[in-house]
């Protein structure tokens, strides 16, 4: 599943894949849909910071930029 490597809560944080955890109450591995049309983004709820794909294909988790599409 979808995993913030190392149970990071900080900007710039990549993003793995994991085996599932489980309900062990880990919330690196929980996400949830935010916004509305071209605003909607999948923010983490370990860290509240919202996923994205930088230059390189790495997929981090960063704060929202309101004005990104």
């Amino acid at each position: 599943v979808l995993d913030v490597n190392n149970v990071s809560a900080d900007e710039g944080a990549h993003l793995i894949i994991w085996d599932d955890k489980g309900t062990d109450g880990i919330d690196n591995q929980r996400f949830q849909w935010v916004g509305k049309g071209e605003e909607r983004r999948l923010k983490a709820k370990n860290s509240g910071l919202v996923l994205d794909a930088e230059d390189d294909g790495h997929v981090v988790q960063k704060k929202a930029d309101e004005k990104s599409k």
